[in-house]
């Protein structure tokens, strides 16, 4: 899923009064090791950290060189021509120029992290996979990563309020909701949403704007417009407060 990174190669091409302030030093963050790292413009002259969470027994540049190895793909990250350093996070915070960044693990398997970008008093939350947290369903599931559920596990009462925490008074919550309620029975343990949870995240963590993200690459246009719309209407119905947008390619939104 190529939003992975374009999302996030987005949130820091910060501008002011019309100007670019960041534009080939950037700082891509990745949410979780997926293909889309590599399709960010590593081109000759541009230099990028990138920002992710490692896994048990690799580093994050290991990740991605690994998935650039030659039996089934064409360039090996030392061919690419950029300048390109790697910064290694877990849950914690730190400073990308000016933007102030925090993370936390999510609901996902493997070290899955969401970021909080914090810039100019403004915020943006990214959560691109996480999964409604269920006591009784998680540790029946594979691919989960102990450390992390036991994050989730330790908080009192219901558990996702660890995520309704982090996502509190946003500006905009860019959040997973790849499935509808329908479909999510039958994808349990996935480590994705359905819409009806990305709603009561949004509501729970009082955001100002939530944006619908990470479409099911089996829905088409028509389907997702249908989402949407049930979005709405749910969102009325419960006399929700923040203002809903469903992401299109080639979108931007001023914060």
């Amino acid at each position: 899923n190529s939003s992975h990174v374009s999302i996030s190669y987005a949130v820091f091409c910060l501008k002011k009064k019309n100007k670019v302030l960041y534009n080939h030093n950037s700082s891509p963050l990745e949410s979780h090791s997926s293909f889309s790292i590599l399709q960010t413009p590593f081109y000759i002259g541009n230099e990028f950290t990138i920002v992710g969470s490692g896994a048990r027994s690799k580093t994050l540049e290991q990740i991605v060189a690994d998935q650039m190895d030659r039996v089934y793909f064409p360039v090996r990250l030392s061919e690419l021509k950029a300048t390109i350093k790697f910064l290694q996070v877990g849950e914690e915070e730190f400073k990308i120029y000016d933007a102030t960044v925090q993370t936390i693990y999510v609901n996902h398997p493997g070290f899955t992290l969401g970021y909080r970008i914090s810039f100019n008093n403004k915020t943006v939350v990214y959560i691109s996979d996480n999964e409604p947290f269920d006591r009784e369903i998680t540790p029946y599931l594979f691919n989960w990563e102990k450390e992390v559920v036991e994050k989730f596990d330790k908080i009192p009462g219901d558990p996702n309020k660890r995520i309704f925490d982090f996502v509190k008074g946003a500006d905009l919550l860019i959040h997973d909701t790849t499935y509808t309620p329908e479909e999510y029975v039958e994808k349990v343990g996935w480590g994705h949403s359905h819409y009806l949870f990305t709603l009561r995240v949004a509501h729970e963590g009082e955001v100002k704007r939530l944006l619908l993200f990470h479409h099911d690459h089996t829905h088409t246009d028509n389907m997702i417009d249908e989402i949407f719309e049930h979005c709405k209407n749910e969102v009325k119905k419960k006399k929700y407060k923040f203002n809903l947008l469903v992401a299109a390619e080639g979108m931007e939104i001023e914060i």
